[in-house]
């Protein structure tokens, strides 16, 4: 007589012991003996993102602004009239000084998002590890400032609603030409180190040129590829050598202020290139309205569950000098 016994082995592999006997059991007996092989952590692993960096390049502007509001406008004013050497000290001799004004209008939207709550979550929560009211709390913010961050990048032809972003070529100066030879792959880091270095220096000098020297600092954004490139270091036998090419620009080159890269910028150029931009982190080049950044209302009860909804409002962003917004298409490899 075969006696049937519990074997893990042979509930795991269901393979044919010595005998010949096989054995068969059903899916829930594997799963039970599964589980006992499994560890579980106590808590959540929160999946990670790239850092949302829009509104730390930007200046911000908020307050002041009419919480209602639904449109805006702003005046760029500009003087013209030049003095003369008089003939005379007639009145009418002098020449006149006088300012114009060319006025621009914007929207305001309003962008929102809600989480709701069950009865059953609350009466579950005291005995969970994970606050499931805080997590979903946490992810309507995070839902909110992600749209913020894509209506400040925007893209090289596409809108956010009525807003264009920094990306958006209508926003920027073209200085790819500028740049001399552009593509950063030739696989050799002597020379890449030697190209990034003159792109940045073109890109500048251009930007300094178009603004008139009104503007001779310079912030740059990059994209990943761009960050690891900026780590190669200077061939010896040039001026700098031995630097990484970031500490040589930040040293080294005059109008480079400052570099940081965002990954918004992979990809985000002409036939998929990667682009570099490079403006003045300054407000009389442009800003972005952000009336109110985060607004969360009490929750309300509808059946057996609470909705929290919570709302932002955004004007986008104000571009004043678009020709001291550098743009630069790169192939990286």
């Amino acid at each position: 007589m075969t006696t049937k016994r519990l074997d893990m082995h042979a509930c795991v592999s269901k393979q044919i012991d010595s005998t010949g006997q096989s054995y068969a059991y059903d899916a829930q007996e594997t799963a039970v003996f599964s589980k006992e092989l499994e560890f579980l952590q106590a808590g959540a692993v929160e999946a990670k993102f790239p850092e949302l960096k829009g509104l730390q390049l930007v200046p911000v502007v908020g307050g002041g602004i009419f919480p209602g509001a639904r449109t805006h406008r702003w005046l760029e004013v500009s003087a013209f009239g030049e003095a003369e050497l008089l003939e005379t000290m007639a009145p009418e001799d002098f020449p006149s000084a006088e300012t114009r004004g060319a006025e621009n209008t914007g929207v305001f939207r309003s962008i929102g998002a809600k989480y709701i709550v069950t009865i059953e979550d609350l009466r579950a929560r005291p005995s969970m590890t994970i606050d499931v009211e805080a997590q979903k709390g946490r992810a309507v913010r995070k839902s909110i400032e992600t749209l913020l961050d894509k209506i400040v990048w925007g893209s090289a032809s596409g809108t956010n609603g009525p807003f264009k972003g920094l990306l958006h070529d209508t926003n920027s100066q073209d200085d790819t030409t500028a740049a001399g030879t552009p593509d950063w792959e030739t696989g050799n880091e002597a020379t890449d180190a030697t190209t990034v270095t003159k792109t940045f220096r073109a890109v500048r000098d251009a930007g300094f040129a178009a603004t008139g020297g009104v503007f001779e600092d310079y912030d740059f954004v990059v994209s990943t590829k761009m960050w690891l490139k900026l780590g190669l270091f200077l061939p010896s036998t040039t001026v700098g050598g031995g630097m990484t090419v970031k500490d040589f620009l930040l040293k080294y080159v005059p109008g480079v202020r400052s570099i940081s890269f965002s990954s918004r910028l992979d990809a985000a150029g002409g036939s998929g290139k990667d682009r570099l931009l490079a403006f003045p982190r300054d407000p009389e080049v442009l800003d972005f309205l952000l009336p109110t950044r985060y607004e969360q209302f009490a929750p309300q009860l509808s059946g057996m569950a609470f909705t929290t909804f919570a709302a932002a409002k955004v004007g986008g962003l104000r571009i004043k000098h678009a020709k001291a917004i550098r743009r630069c298409d790169v192939t990286v490899t």
